[in-house]
């Protein structure tokens, strides 16, 4: 995979950096001010960020069994997360400018415009397994993502991937 840089030093895969600036540039056409928090990331950093979950709910005083399946709910387990890919970003407001809430409503109804779906919706965590994450989203490309989103399905769903 090739990595593009993005100006705050995140990067993602190549092929989807053309989609993904069209995106941030419309939503700032538009007043709403969109920040990549976390886009591509190494199997060791998603090690990190699984091992600092686990942490941080055994401080809250779950076993570590415990603490290991309540960040599994959070986190991918290290190699299968999406951002190894580079196809996920995660998406915040410009804070000084635009709130969360404008953000992932303007990202819910233009997202797919751009080749990206919302990936764990809240109504969908039987699905996906995973909790509601309004800030991650998934680069499928512009045909599979208006699909999705006007079906109101998941990636799972999409690829009939569901038990």
């Amino acid at each position: 995979m090739e990595l593009q840089k993005l100006s705050n030093d995140q990067a993602v895969d190549k092929r989807i950096y053309p989609d993904l600036q069209l995106m941030l540039d419309a939503a700032k056409a538009e007043g709403i001010y969109l920040k990549i928090v976390s886009s591509f990331r190494t199997t060791e950093d998603q090690e990190k960020i699984m091992e600092d979950k686990i942490a941080a709910f055994q401080e809250k005083g779950y076993s570590n069994q415990k603490a290991k399946e309540e960040a599994a709910k959070w986190v991918a387990a290290p190699g299968t997360s999406e951002h190894e890919l580079g196809l996920a970003v995660d998406i915040k407001a410009e804070s000084s400018i635009s709130t969360d809430k404008e953000v992932y409503e303007w990202l819910a109804d233009n997202a797919y415009q751009y080749g990206f779906i919302l990936r764990y919706p809240s109504n969908k965590v039987h699905i996906t397994g995973v909790g509601y994450e309004p800030w991650h989203y998934r680069y499928v490309g512009k045909k599979a993502a208006k699909k999705i989103t006007e079906a109101g399905i998941t990636l799972e769903e999409y690829l009939g991937k569901t038990e």
